[in-house]
C-alpha cells in the first residue's frame, strides 16, 4: 500500500502528523501538529489529509502575520512599568524623609538627563537600552518573553522606551514640586482612560477598590541608561541623600 504525507498509521486507525515550522513553535506551543483521522480507509484518510494540511498552512500563515501583541496588551505593559517607579517614589514620599533643596535639584537634573537619553534611544532605535526591563515587566504581566516573535518583543521594548521618557518626566516633575504630571505617550493615555473607565473614584456610598500590589522594579547591573532607572532611584532615596 502506497504511503500517504503526513499520515501515520496507528493500530487500524490513520492519523494526520504535521512538523510546525521552527520560527512559530514557540508561539503555538509545540513542535508538531497530530491529530486522529477517525478512520481506516487509505481513500478517506487521503482526503482529509489533504484538508488538514491546507487548514495548517492556515494557521502557520496567520500566525506569521497577526501581531501577538494587542495595543491593550501593550497598554497593560507600559502602566505596569509606569505605575511601579511611581509607587515606589509614592511609598518612599510617605517615609516622611526630608529632601534637601541641593538633592531635589540634582534628582531633577538626573532624570531630566534620562528623559533625553531615552529620546535619543528612541531616535537611533537602540531598542535593546530597554531589552532587560521589557523582559521583567513581560513576565509581570503575565506574557512569556520566549513566545514572541522578534518583531513583537521589539514592539515591546519600544512601548518601554516611550513609557519610559514619561517615567522619567514625570520623576523630574516631582522634584520641581509638580504632582499632577500626566504622561504623553498614547498607550499609557490608553490604560489610564480604561483604569478609570473601569474603577471610578470611590464615593461616600461605595468601597473604594483595592490597589494591585506593586513589586520592586527590577534591575541590571549594566549601565544603559533605563536599565540603571529603578536602581538610581532607589539609591536617592537613600535616608543619607548627598548633594
Amino acid at each position: 500500500m502506497a504511503s500517504l504525507p503526513n499520515v501515520v498509521l496507528r493500530g487500524c486507525t490513520y492519523h494526520f502528523r504535521r512538523s510546525i515550522p521552527v520560527d512559530i513553535r514557540d508561539r503555538l506551543g509545540r513542535r508538531e501538529l497530530i491529530t486522529s483521522l477517525r478512520t481506516s480507509d487509505f481513500r478517506t484518510a487521503k482526503l482529509a489529509a489533504c484538508r488538514l494540511y491546507v487548514a495548517s498552512e492556515n494557521l502557520f500563515v496567520d500566525v506569521r502575520t497577526t501581531p501577538m501583541l494587542t495595543d491593550i496588551q501593550l497598554a497593560a505593559l507600559v502602566q505596569d512599568f509606569y505605575s511601579r517607579i511611581i509607587e515606589q517614589d509614592d511609598v518612599a514620599r510617605r517615609a516622611g524623609r526630608m529632601i534637601s533643596p541641593d538633592a531635589r535639584r540634582v534628582r531633577a537634573n538626573y532624570f531630566a538627563t534620562v528623559a533625553t537619553n531615552t529620546r535619543d534611544a528612541l531616535a537611533c532605535n537602540r531598542l535593546d537600552e530597554a531589552g532587560f526591563l521589557t523582559e521583567s515587566t513581560l513576565t509581570n504581566v503575565g506574557i512569556m518573553p520566549s513566545a514572541l516573535t522578534p518583531t513583537d518583543l521589539a514592539q515591546a521594548k519600544q512601548a518601554i522606551l516611550r513609557a519610559g521618557v514619561d517615567v522619567a518626566e514625570a520623576l523630574k516633575a516631582r522634584y520641581e514640586g509638580d504632582f499632577n504630571f500626566e504622561p504623553n505617550d498614547k498607550l499609557l493615555k490608553l490604560q489610564l482612560t480604561k483604569l478609570e473607565a473601569d474603577h471610578p473614584a470611590p464615593t461616600a456610598s461605595c468601597t473604594p477598590v483595592p490597589k494591585t500590589p506593586i513589586g520592586t522594579v527590577p534591575c541590571s547591573s549594566s549601565k544603559r541608561f533605563l536599565s540603571i532607572v529603578g536602581e538610581a532611584f532607589r539609591v536617592s532615596q537613600s535616608p543619607s541623600d548627598k548633594s
